[in-house]
């Protein structure tokens, strides 16, 4: 009994600083990374009207950066890396706008699996709109 105590103990343990290790690194079963935007997209938000869409037109991707094609040319500019999201804690793309004077605001970007992204504008840690990027 002491035995298999002693074993359990040290198997948890284990497990407890793998998973703990992985944390701390994004290493321990981490999701495979999602492929960097690069070059023009086009975008579409979700759930607005027409007039919406014919003032935001996409965004273009170089690097670690972006900035957004809107109807008063590219504007907004911003930094791309890969984190977690602030909503649900998964990993994302994340387009940080904190560099153009909009700290907290911040999209993020999941890989649709077929070259696009879907996207969640995030004011804070709460969902402000939903939008897609399609080649």
């Amino acid at each position: 009994m002491r035995t298999a105590l002693r074993t359990a103990v040290v198997a948890t343990t284990a497990a407890a600083a793998f998973t703990l290790t992985g944390a701390l690194t994004g290493d321990a079963h981490a999701a495979p990374q999602q492929p960097f935007p690069s070059g023009h997209y086009n975008g579409q938000l979700t759930g607005w009207s027409a007039p919406a869409n014919a003032i935001w037109f996409g965004k273009d991707f170089s690097g670690a950066t972006v900035i957004n094609d809107t109807i008063a040319g590219k504007i907004v500019p911003a930094d791309v890396y890969r984190a977690n999201s602030v909503v649900n804690g998964r990993p994302v793309i994340v387009v940080d706008y904190a560099r153009s004077g909009l700290p907290g605001i911040r999209d993020e970007l999941t890989s649709d699996g077929r070259g696009g992204y879907n996207g969640v504008g995030v004011a804070g840690n709460t969902p402000a709109l939903t939008f897609t990027l399609r080649r």
